[in-house]
């Protein structure tokens, strides 16, 4: 990631407090979002890789047991049939991998939202001599607890997998803007 660089009009020691505390919510956001993102699209594949073979195959397996129950012929293949079939029904309700992935896809737009506000105090807010240095401990803390209350709620974690994915992106500058097109075309 590229360093968060900002320009202090003073050099009081507690506005520079707040830039680094603001820096580090920044980089907390950042993983743990760039995490339940990872966390959103791997679950999301297994759900369909797992989900619909099951939804298929308790579909076929399911007629099969209601063609089998009208034939009368053997009823250990309707039981069998309808067996497989709910085994396969019941362990895609069990894993609940769509769910799960649309719960790390919100918490991680959730922690998108506190980190576009939380850049903008950075880079904008910080950096007004105007406003009071009390104003601006009021707000950090605020952010800091909306990142907290997220910490607190379900999903709580990334997988260690999606932890080293959301890294290796950081890492390779796919979280800085800077060497963006769209970003050097807007700043000529």
């Amino acid at each position: 990631m590229t360093a968060l660089k900002t320009g202090s009009p003073t050099s009081d020691p507690l506005r520079d407090a707040l830039r680094d505390e603001t820096k580090r919510l920044i980089i907390n956001c950042t993983y743990t979002m760039r995490g339940h993102f990872a966390d959103n699209a791997r679950l999301s594949r297994w759900d369909r890789w797992i989900g619909l073979p099951a939804t298929l195959a308790s579909a076929l397996l399911s007629a099969g047991a209601g063609v089998s129950a009208l034939i009368k012929s053997q009823p250990w293949v309707t039981f069998a049939l309808a067996a497989a079939a709910t085994l396969a029904t019941a362990a895609r309700a069990f894993l609940r991998l769509g769910e799960q992935a649309e719960a790390h896809g919100a918490k991680a737009n959730q922690y998108l939202t506190l980190l576009n506000e939380v850049r903008f105090f950075l880079k904008v807010d910080l950096l007004d001599p105007r406003v009071e240095l009390g104003d601006l401990t009021d707000r950090l803390r605020e952010f800091w607890k909306r990142g907290d209350a997220l910490n607190e709620a379900p999903p709580y974690g990334i997988s260690s997998r999606s932890y080293q994915e959301a890294k290796r992106g950081i890492e390779s500058g796919e979280a800085s803007y800077t060497n963006d097109p769209l970003w050097k075309e807007l700043d000529s």
